[in-house]
């Protein structure tokens, strides 16, 4: 739930300001290259999780990321290997 701290404190700085959220979302090369790895991860998580029709994963992922589908992915095929 990290993220979701730093998305907490930028509401409580700026508001619900879309352009300065996309602002500073994209406003350097090294924040671009941050999205870039979770937007990579999260398709890798997706791909794993529709191999297994893992539906609650795949939403966790959307809905939050890969911060919170890949530990149920992995907590979900621990789980299934012990049965």
């Amino acid at each position: 739930m990290l993220p979701l701290w730093f998305l907490g404190s930028f509401l409580a700085d700026e508001g619900l300001d879309v352009s300065a959220f996309f602002d500073q979302l994209t406003g350097s090369d090294i924040s671009l290259f941050a999205w870039a790895d979770v937007l990579v991860c999260g398709l890798v998580v997706i791909a794993l999780a529709l191999r297994d029709r893992a539906w609650a994963v795949i939403a966790a992922t959307l809905a939050v990321g890969p911060s919170l589908g890949l530990p149920l992915l992995l907590l979900r095929r621990e789980r299934l290997s012990r049965t």
